[in-house]
């Protein structure tokens, strides 16, 4: 992957950035830097994957502001900690036929919220 390729990457609206560390290009390191550098105002939460547990290599792309650091395989807790990183965009409640509004009314009461979240699409560079 080249600059060129993560810069128009950063252009669309991206929640969340997820990468392995070892790619054949480039690192998750060398991608982390080029998103900070890339993205002046708002910096989306980069999370790097590795299969290997190299605390100086943790540490590296700590310093750079690596929201998270997650060891492969994932496991459950890491799946749900990704979601929390993400900026979900709030939508209304769908509009429908009385009956079928009547049903989300019911649910969306039951669960204490009349908002449906939404995440961005999925970019895959």
């Amino acid at each position: 992957m080249n600059l060129n390729k993560i810069h128009k990457m950063l252009e669309q609206k991206v929640d969340i950035i997820l990468t392995n560390y070892c790619m054949p290009e480039m690192t998750g390191y060398d991608l982390l830097k080029a998103a900070k550098e890339q993205s002046s105002k708002k910096t989306n939460p980069v999370i790097i994957m590795s299969s290997e547990n190299e605390p100086q290599r943790i540490s590296m792309c700590r310093a750079i502001r690596a929201k998270d650091f997650i060891l492969k395989p994932l496991r459950t807790n890491d799946v749900l900690r990704l979601r929390d990183y993400s900026q979900p965009t709030i939508l209304p409640p769908k509009m429908g036929t009385k009956r079928k509004m009547a049903l989300e009314s019911i649910a969306a009461e039951k669960s204490g919220s009349k908002q449906r979240i939404r995440l961005a699409e999925l970019a895959v560079a």
